[in-house]
């Protein structure tokens, strides 16, 4: 049977790389127990509101994804026996297919989660998005840097030079580097500050510096910025965190990141642009204050949609 390709229901563009419909039929052909290329499918009822305000992100996810993992789905209320195969008990259920095993996602349904897991985050376990770093954060020795704080650290006043690299959890590269980076940042203490960026996190604050590919790691000593591309073992990196920069061509550093969004939570954003003039004797406490209600005001609001969106689920 051919296989059925379509835009994902409520998918903004037609155009974009299409959603595969899978059947009781086709399925077996065309997945092939992900042996040839992982498959995400989700398994849908049309009637099912989180199925509908996944089906736009779903979309999206098959273009961020193209060329690396195809997105699938499949109607569970028509397909009653695949769905009976696969053991699919709510709407949507997402199971990532790949080399002969299936992965029951129970994440976030945020694309940055999605595509986390996708790309590997299913190897931690299933219904575990990939973010191996968060789990050892405490223990780290290197800073972890975000679009909210890497601007302070960089530019602070007599800051030393900061190492930054700029990785992604399902990189292979970036996994092998990850413990001489430590390494490197438990060496470096007191002269160096060694800090790391999950650009699949991050995705914008790459894009502003530039970063194309991983892990990319950057000197910043003032306001110029060096790449390093030299060897990844600890004594190379150190040396030249140390003064072998001296050498190399230097960028200038890019222009502070202005925060637009606040996440509260996970897949749920808050987007409140605020301008504030001080006029007159307006002060810092009310200024706090003013944010403080206004951002507490949003998360009670948020949760108790959340606590809507749970008990109809």
């Amino acid at each position: 049977m051919p296989l059925r390709v379509l835009a994902d229901a409520g998918a903004e563009d037609s155009g974009r790389p299409s959603v595969s419909e899978l059947s009781t039929e086709n399925f077996d052909a065309h997945v092939q127990n992900g042996t040839v290329a992982p498959w995400f499918v989700k398994f849908y009822a049309p009637w099912c509101g989180h199925c509908q305000r996944l089906a736009p992100k779903w979309a999206e996810l098959a273009e961020r994804l193209k060329g690396r993992v195809q997105l699938a789905k499949v109607d569970a209320t028509v397909e009653k026996e695949l769905a009976e195969r696969w053991a699919v008990e709510g709407y949507p259920t997402l199971i990532l297919i790949t080399d002969g095993s299936g992965y029951v996602y129970e994440g976030a349904r945020s694309l940055e989660a999605l595509e986390s897991f996708a790309l590997g985050g299913y190897a931690q376990g299933p219904g575990s998005p990939a973010e191996p770093e968060d789990e050892d954060d405490e223990a780290a020795s290197s800073v972890r840097l975000t679009h909210l704080t890497i601007d302070a650290a960089v530019r602070a006043r007599g800051s030393r030079p900061w190492f930054i690299n700029f990785h992604i959890p399902s990189c292979g590269h970036c996994k092998n580097l990850a413990p001489s980076w430590e390494e490197l940042a438990r060496d470096l203490k007191g002269s160096v500050n060694v800090a790391k960026v999950n650009a699949l996190r991050e995705r914008a604050l790459a894009e502003h510096w530039g970063v194309g590919r991983f892990p990319t790691l950057r000197l910043v000593v003032g306001d110029s910025v060096y790449d390093y591309e030299g060897e990844r073992e600890v004594a190379a990196m150190c040396d030249f965190a140390l003064g072998g920069y001296a050498s190399s061509r230097a960028a200038v550093l890019p222009e502070p990141v202005v925060p637009l969004e606040l996440t509260l939570m996970d897949g749920l954003l808050a987007r409140q642009h605020m301008i504030v003039a001080f006029v007159g004797g307006v002060g810092f406490a009310g200024l706090v204050s003013m944010v403080w209600v206004r951002l507490t005001r949003g998360v009670a609001e948020n949760v108790e949609a959340a606590g809507g969106d749970k008990k109809a689920q």
